[in-house]
């Protein structure tokens, strides 16, 4: 069994695995175990202390129980999932390293400044969304307008560690939300694409994650480039 100290130790286990990239550019802290078909590695992020595991489900299991006095509570540990496997904690890590397809409405998307509007929209369009106006990990809003009306959003949640100024390491997009009087004209897609292109153009790579089920947004997300997939589940 190895002790990991550091991203490069945990992203190197993975095999420069675009997941591991993702998951250590939001820690603090970040270490972990392997053996030789497995990897656990956790950190300090700004949802609280994560950890993530690659490998057969046994030896997952095996290095939670090795590591549970080296890493403390966890708030949750996401770990890979069988594609039919669903339930409340089971979602889609998506990435893709190409600028999106131009959309109908790209053009129109901008950042926005005023929260309050953001708020409104997410109330309305998205009222569970993991993200909002204040959160440490949105670094900007994005939108689409009808008049003073907000009617599409999305954020840049770029991920950086927790108290960190550095630039981030990965980009990043949530929040994406359409007002309900809006939806059907390609709103969700020209934002979507729009924050796609300019986060692939700045890092390389542009990642997100689905809930498992969510077919509409999946298919959005592939007609965007977002192929590569790997289906996960929350313990």
């Amino acid at each position: 069994m190895i002790h990991l100290t550091g991203a490069e130790d945990v992203t190197r286990a993975l095999d420069g695995h675009v997941y591991g990239r993702f998951s250590t550019g939001m820690m603090a802290n970040a270490a972990g175990l392997a053996t030789h078909d497995a990897v656990l590695w956790w950190g300090d992020t700004h949802f609280g202390r994560l950890a993530h595991g690659f490998g057969p489900d046994d030896s997952v299991r095996h290095l939670v129980a090795a590591a549970h006095d080296l890493r403390g509570p966890v708030k949750r540990t996401n770990v890979r999932r069988a594609q039919a496997q669903h339930s409340a904690d089971a979602w889609d890590f998506r990435w893709t390293t190409s600028v999106a397809p131009p959309q109908p409405g790209q053009d129109e998307v901008v950042q926005v400044h005023d929260m309050e509007a953001v708020n409104g929209l997410l109330d309305e369009g998205f009222p569970d969304s993991s993200v909002r106006p204040g959160d440490p990990i949105v670094l900007s809003w994005y939108g689409i307008w009808a008049g003073r009306q907000l009617v599409a959003c999305g954020a840049d949640r770029s991920t950086r560690p927790p108290g960190s100024d550095a630039p981030p390491s990965t980009g990043m997009i949530g929040g994406v939300a359409v007002h309900p009087a809006h939806r059907g004209r390609g709103l969700a897609a020209a934002v979507s694409a729009a924050l796609t292109t300019r986060l692939v153009t700045s890092y390389g790579l542009c990642c997100l994650g689905v809930m498992a089920g969510n077919e509409v947004a999946t298919r959005i997300y592939l007609r965007l480039g977002y192929h590569d997939v790997l289906p996960l589940i929350g313990l």
